[in-house]
């Protein structure tokens, strides 16, 4: 440019500092300055650098936004070391006619040498020209590029996690990436699941990834390792996270007390939520009482799952205690239950006297005082009988103070043993009470050991009580019946209540009519002509019949086929009896047992192909059968009882009342 010098007027280029990693790219910022009189239109200057510090060919100026909004252009010249730019352009009134406002007017954009730890970029020959083309006196200086390395830290919000959990890890570069970065990511275990990579944006310093814990049985350490390769080098950096296994905090359960075919619910909760596909926790219970399921899944995302509790309905004659436990890698929770299994009675079925014979023959009502920990029923009594114990026996249930509250008599009894018989209806009975329990022997000769209520005998929830401690236990009353009131020596009787937790007759044992001792007067008739034999009964309770006999003769042979009927003729369940024996009590069992109503009458009847079965005429003439919560009616009183048909359809006549000795399984609940 040929020029005049302008005096008096001065502008300033200033080139920015900045710092760069080995080998990395950096940009500087030539601005200038200068005042309202001496605003140049073209400028002139020559960037001084060192060839080793800066890779050859990689200087690259373009021009400044200050620049290109005073039309302007940039044009340079290079040689090694130095870089020389114009800065000039057409303006309205000619060549450099236009001026240059303050700013940046030309970018400096350089590459570090990869062994280089910072240089100077100085400017030399730096002048300025005015519209008018005069020159302007022009100071400039340099600047500096400091290179740093470059690194990268990796921290996670938690470096603890549990087994299905996650933690959120964060890789940050010590500086604003220039360009994208894409850091590496690796660990040492299966165990955690992490990204193959993370991507820095341009202009960011950080980017995040999660890291997902497995299922552990152990606490273990997994190392993430993060690298990021930048030219020739490469930067590493580690983060540890402890992985623990998923464990639970609570197994909680309502309720913990528990009767016989009764269920509670039980929860099993977790310190976490459980991992992707749910976790299996293991159940189990230290009492074959007490059901639990083998397993329970927590589903995923959830921190707890219910599973159910059963008490057997299988009878029993005690209180138990047990435990359900549930495991979870090595570690476990417990809750306790109380299992009442009932019927309960204060004895169990092979208990006996001291002295089962008292030896006494006056007729005596004799008893004992007892209570029940938990509300429920009495559903009926229980006696030990001696050989010498003849005549009926009444057993009775009454209140503390003399309320007659049920009675029975005792039928199909046993010449000696245990003998048990149920009332009408169950007995409700309020815990923590006192009642009594008593039976009438005719002939004397009951049970009697002297001394057994000195103190409290307890079957839980059963317990019979102390002698004076609700007045004397032990009681008797000389007679033909009556409340016993007279103590004896705190003597046990041996009379026993039968509890239920609830109004269940019985225990789900199968009952019938006839105990497979009872047979026939006559027990094949002369004819051989085939027929349908049955017998009407009614249960007292609801229930399932599950089955039915027949008493069978030698002689009646062929196919025998069983049914259940309702008292209209409507057919409930069929069988054919198989593997029978020659001669005595058969029995066939329904494929599926069918539930009957109590109070309500039901046929039971079987198809005899060959004739010859038993048959006692006259037998439900005047009076009915009844065992425990089965009766067999008197012919008429609900229709006929003996019934027969000539062919195998519904037998509905009843031309001799007779007994043809079939029978029913029945049971009060179905294991």
């Amino acid at each position: 440019m040929s020029v005049s010098v302008v005096f008096c007027q001065s502008d300033t280029l200033a080139l920015s500092s900045s710092s760069a990693i080995p080998g990395g790219a950096v940009s500087l910022n030539l601005s200038l300055t200068s005042s309202p009189g001496s605003r140049p239109a073209g400028i002139q200057w020559t960037f001084i650098y060192s060839t080793s510090a800066i890779v050859a060919d990689s200087i690259s100026p373009s021009i400044g936004p200050a620049a290109t909004a005073a039309s302007k252009s940039l044009s340079c010249t290079s040689t090694p070391g130095s870089y020389t730019c114009f800065l000039i352009g057409i303006g309205p009134g000619g060549l450099n006619t236009n001026p240059i406002q303050n700013g940046v007017v030309a970018v400096l954009n350089v590459t570090m040498s990869a062994g280089t730890t910072g240089t100077t970029i100085g400017i030399a020959n730096a002048i300025s020209t005015s519209p008018a083309g005069k020159a302007i006196p022009t100071t400039a200086t340099g600047g500096i590029i400091v290179v740093v390395p470059e690194t990268i830290t990796l921290s996670c919000n938690s470096t603890s996690v549990v087994s299905g959990s996650s933690s959120t890890c964060t890789i940050e570069l010590n500086r604003i990436a220039g360009s994208a970065r894409t850091v590496q990511l690796s660990t040492n275990s299966s165990l955690l699941t992490i990204p193959a990579s993370v991507a820095i944006s341009p202009g960011a310093r950080s980017g995040t990834f999660t890291a997902a814990a497995g299922s552990v049985a152990k606490s273990q350490s997994v190392t993430i390792t993060a690298t990021l390769y930048v030219s020739l080098s490469t930067i590493s950096t580690a983060a540890t996270l402890n992985i623990g296994p998923l464990t639970m905090i609570t197994l909680s359960c309502e309720p913990t007390s528990l009767n016989a075919g009764s269920a509670s619910d039980c929860t099993v909760d977790l310190i976490n939520s459980a991992p992707a596909g749910g976790i299996t926790v293991a159940l189990s219970s230290d009492n074959p009482a007490l059901t639990v399921p083998p397993s329970v899944t927590i589903p995923a995302a959830s921190y707890s799952a219910t599973f159910p509790v059963t008490v057997s309905a299988r009878p029993g004659r005690e209180q138990s205690t047990a435990v359900i436990t549930a495991s979870l890698y090595g570690a476990s929770r417990s809750a306790p239950f109380t299992a009442t299994l009932c019927p309960c009675s204060i004895w169990s079925g092979s208990a006996q006297p001291s002295n089962p014979d008292s030896n006494d023959r006056q007729a005596a009502e004799v008893g004992m005082q007892f209570m029940s920990e938990l509300s429920g029923y009495v559903t009926g009594l229980r006696f030990f009988k001696a050989p010498a114990n003849t005549g009926t026996h009444v057993g009775n249930l009454w209140s503390a103070d003399g309320e007659l509250l049920a009675t029975v008599t005792f039928t199909n009894e046993t010449q000696s043993g245990w003998q048990s018989a149920y009332f009408p209806s169950p007995v409700a009975v309020t815990a923590n009470t006192t009642y009594l329990i008593s039976y009438n022997a005719p002939n004397g000769h009951y049970a009697a050991d002297h001394g057994s209520f000195t103190r409290t005998l307890s079957n839980p929830p059963l317990r019979a009580l102390s002698d004076a401690q609700n007045g004397p236990n032990g009681l008797y009353h000389y007679g033909s019946g009556g409340f016993p009131s007279t103590g004896a020596s705190a003597t046990n009787f041996w009379v026993d209540p039968i509890f239920n937790t609830s109004p269940t007759v019985g225990t789900v044992t199968p009952v019938s009519l006839w105990t497979s001792a009872a047979v026939p007067n006559m027990a094949a008739v002369p004819a051989s002509q085939p027929a349908q034999l049955g017998l009407t009964f009614i249960s007292s309770i609801p229930g399932y019949v599950t089955g039915l006999r027949y008493f069978k003769s030698p002689a009646n042979t062929g196919k025998h086929l069983g049914y259940l009927w309702a008292s209209t003729g409507h057919l409930l369940g069929s069988v054919a009896f198989t593997n029978e024996s020659s001669a005595g009590w058969q029995q066939a069992n329904f494929p599926r047992p069918v539930a009957v109503d109590p109070n309500t009458p039901y046929v039971i009847s079987y198809w005899s192909a060959a004739g010859h079965y038993a048959e006692d005429t006259r037998y439900f003439a005047t009076s009915g059968i009844t065992n425990q919560m089965l009766y067999a009616p008197p012919d008429g009183q609900y229709g006929p009882n003996g019934a027969f048909a000539n062919s195998n359809i519904f037998p509905s006549a009843s031309p001799n009342s007779s007994n043809y000795w079939v029978d029913v399984v029945f049971s009060a609940a179905v294991e």
